[in-house]
């Protein structure tokens, strides 16, 4: 998924939780992003958004740390631990659904098992009119959450 998209689904999850959530929520979201920074000059403009979404906090590893993190906000308050671990669990989630992130790689000798059984090199979100389909939808969806 993009930024519009993962900003659109921050706004929507804020809708859940006091007004004054909507900065954390849109920062919460889009946080997963952040390992994509040290690689930002060498991206190309494509219909497609990134090559993959496939980073080191993309994975396992990450949602661990994520998990910690977010326990760990959770004792400490835990409405924006909540918020956080929302956030960053629908981040993960819609990027793996989209079919350019593969969570479990590092575990799985076979990573086209886990994709939906697509080829790893060929995964349905890389297709313009899926991916365009499954970005229309979540942003969609999340206008919806946002007005009603």
């Amino acid at each position: 998924m993009n930024i519009v998209t993962h900003v659109a689904v921050g706004i929507a999850l804020s809708q859940f939780f006091p007004s004054g959530y909507l900065p954390a929520s849109v920062a919460f979201s889009v946080m997963p992003d952040l390992d994509h920074l040290p690689s930002a000059a060498r991206w190309k403009l494509q219909v497609n958004g990134f090559e993959t979404s496939q980073t080191f906090m993309h994975g396992l590893f990450g949602a661990t740390i994520y998990g910690t993190a977010g326990l760990l906000m959770t004792l400490l308050h835990r409405q924006t631990g909540s918020l956080f671990l929302l956030c960053v669990a629908v981040h993960l989630f819609l990027d793996f659904i989209s079919g350019v992130s593969i969570p479990f790689r590092l575990i799985y000798a076979d990573p086209t098992r886990i994709n939906f059984g697509n080829p790893a090199d060929q995964p349905l979100g890389r297709k313009f009119w899926i991916r365009f389909i499954q970005e229309a939808g979540v942003i969609g969806a999340s206008l919806l959450i946002s007005v009603a």
